[in-house]
């Protein structure tokens, strides 16, 4: 899906140029010895495709900064004095923004060139090298990848995996072997910054992509945790007439908590702007339109990103040591929820996510999310709470605080708006 957005941003920002629409800046010099200015106590927050040049100012970046943003990532080549322009903002307005800069295709010369041009700016995430590559690049994109480090280690490489069912890319090959794993062992699991993969499940025909969904996030869980690499995904908030439909506010708000319950770390958005249309491609709005202009998913967008921040200072510790379904259809490849599991919601319950996660700094204390997986109905749930679990808190998606839960004769009962998470703490181990 990217793919084709990207060869429109390109068309589009030729045309600008040509048109006298993008004037160059006079570049800024740089601040000096300016560390990376993200919060590493937190989870953070990405938008795909952020405001156009055009639409690089104080308006737009005033609502990334009121909708939790972190991390804007920027894929396709603007000029230096362009890219200083959205990094100059992006400070302004407390953002982070991977810049797209054609010399990091070029020699060792030009990336170091690059990389003095931006890397003590404080706006600065990163640098853009490639989305979706395929298996025989991964190689390539290694080398860049340590290239960049070498001259900047603070900053992100930014690389991008495919979806496990990027099939044409994988021709018979096994998708967490010879991509995903390969790409760690190329790149090195102590050099990167992320683990991050395109995963979209709302498909235009109303269904959902639902093996493959969870198949790819509990691949990406695993090779995390086994490796020590936080993980990034992709949130699906714009629709493809034919292939995607736009989601609602709860399917907005379930593809979310799903990722979090998987260990996601670094959720972002796709997309954030809509793109423009080409010929292979219509879009529909995102969670801004074409020309700027907020939509209906910009309210739900902000308060999510709000609560995910608000849960994210306990989430950036926890692993995700396993995740179970249940209900009456166990999506492929999904693990059911063990009958031994000491939070077990009643019978009829409805179509839940549970994932056991633990705190290495509290010595590993047990949390659980249990998610939603209703995209219409707000369920009520009964839990019967087995030991060695002595009490259960609730751990506050406005407060971050842990609020205790009452345990009625070995039961809680708990209620969940569609698609909705929550995350518990327990005492007793």
């Amino acid at each position: 899906m990217k793919k084709n957005i990207l060869i429109i941003f390109a068309v589009v920002q030729l045309g600008l140029v040509a048109c006298g629409k993008s004037q160059p800046l006079k570049p800024k010099a740089p601040a000096e010895n300016v560390s990376l200015n993200l919060d590493t106590t937190n989870i953070l927050i990405g938008v795909y495709w952020p405001p156009l040049l055009e639409f690089v100012n104080d308006q737009q970046f005033k609502l990334l900064e009121d909708g939790h943003v972190d991390i804007l990532q920027y894929v396709v080549p603007y000029t230096q004095e362009q890219n200083l322009k959205i990094l100059d903002l992006s400070a302004k307005y407390h953002l982070s923004s991977i810049i797209a800069d054609a010399r990091v295709n070029g020699t060792n010369a030009s990336i170091a060139a690059m990389v003095a041009a931006y890397k003590h700016h404080k706006g600065l995430a990163g640098y853009y090298i490639k989305d979706e590559p395929t298996i025989e690049q991964l190689e390539q994109m290694a080398g860049m990848y340590k290239a960049l480090l070498a001259q900047d280690p603070a900053h992100i490489p930014h690389v991008n995996l495919n979806p496990v069912y990027a099939t044409g890319m994988l021709a018979g090959r096994d998708y967490e072997k010879d991509y995903v794993e390969k790409w760690i062992q190329l790149a090195g699991a102590k050099n990167l910054k992320s683990l991050s993969f395109d995963n979209y499940l709302f498909m235009d025909d109303g269904t959902l992509r639902e093996a493959p969904y969870y198949q790819n996030l509990d691949i990406i869980r695993r090779l995390g945790i086994k490796y020590n690499i936080k993980t990034s995904a992709y949130l699906q908030s714009v629709g493809i007439p034919g292939a995607y439909r736009r989601p609602n506010q709860n399917e907005l708000r379930f593809n979310m908590y799903s990722i979090l319950a998987y260990g996601v770390k670094y959720p972002v958005w796709f997309t954030y702007t809509r793109p423009a249309d080409n010929t292979a491609e219509r879009f529909t709005p995102a969670i801004l339109n074409t020309g700027g202009q907020i939509t209906d998913l910009y309210e739900p967008f902000k308060r999510l990103n709000k609560e995910a921040k608000t849960l994210g200072k306990q989430l950036v510790k926890l692993q995700a040591t396993a995740v179970y379904h249940t209900g009456a259809v166990i999506p492929q490849g999904a693990e059911t929820l063990p009958g031994a599991y000491y939070l077990q919601p009643a019978p009829g319950s409805g179509n839940l996510l549970i994932a056991q996660m633990q705190d290495p700094s509290e010595g590993n204390r047990s949390y659980a999310m249990v998610v939603n997986k209703s995209l219409a109905d707000t369920v009520t749930v009964t839990f019967n709470v087995h030991a060695p679990v002595t009490a259960i808190e609730e751990v506050s998606k406005l407060t971050g605080t842990g609020n205790p839960l009452p345990v009625i004769n070995g039961k809680i009962a708990v209620s969940f708006a569609p698609g909705e998470g929550r995350l518990f703490r327990f005492n007793g181990f």
